[in-house]
């Protein structure tokens, strides 16, 4: 009977740290089939290609969900559904995501009419709020809280930084750069369009979490 308080906490850590990384996986997923529907029904084409997609998985979703399942604590676990859970955080992310992912790519299609280059540049946006999206999983502040209730934990925030970091770099280096299927941007305003794009949805999805807007859209209480 000695044991049975640790091995308690550590059913704890390990329900907390699957909740995550479930909230990051069907982020991703269904985010991913949306933006090949729209983007197909809109333009003939594809979002991204496998190439593409294996760097937004090994940096957005390989590399986290390994640390966030070796960082995960023990905790009172919520006495709500996991379906609930589930849908409070990935609703209104994968809609975000998906609308300001289809727009980056038709804003580059319309610019370039080159479905490659815009394929780089969702791959661009997708990287970057997928890893946003690893500090709303984890918030280490009140500031980043809306999907989840607070961590203190900036571990997970200083994982997104070096990962963006480790993004940078592969964009920097011609053999990885090519290996990826990616390309740079061709115009400098092009990278302060996907930015203020990133910080605007950044801003909305944090508004739609606290507002609880898709609960009120559906009547119901997902929290």
């Amino acid at each position: 009977f000695g044991v049975l308080p640790e091995a308690f906490q550590e059913g704890q850590r390990i329900l907390n740290g699957i909740q995550d990384i479930l909230r990051l996986y069907m982020s991703r997923i269904l985010c991913l089939a949306m933006m090949i529907a729209a983007i197909s029904a809109a333009s003939d084409g594809f979002p991204i290609t496998p190439r593409q997609n294996a760097v937004v998985a090994f940096l957005t979703l390989s590399i986290p969900a390994a640390c966030l399942a070796l960082w995960a604590k023990p905790g009172k676990v919520r006495q709500v559904s996991l379906g609930r859970k589930l849908a409070h955080f990935v609703i209104p992310a994968v809609i975000s995501v998906a609308i300001v992912s289809f727009g980056i790519y038709m804003f580059s299609l319309a610019k370039t009419g080159d479905e490659s280059y815009a394929q780089t540049t969702l791959t661009y946006v997708t990287v970057i709020c997928g890893l946003l999206l690893v500090v709303f999983v984890q918030p280490p502040s009140r500031w980043w809280i809306g999907g989840d209730i607070l961590s203190g934990d900036w571990r997970p925030a200083r994982l997104s930084l070096g990962l963006i970091a480790l993004f940078v770099i592969i964009l920097a280096t011609p053999f990885m750069r090519e290996f990826y299927g990616l390309t740079l941007l061709r115009q400098a305003d092009h990278y302060l369009v996907i930015a203020l794009a990133i910080i605007a949805w950044v801003i909305l999805l944090r508004f739609i979490w606290r507002a609880r807007l898709v609960e009120r859209y559906l009547n119901v209480e997902l929290t």
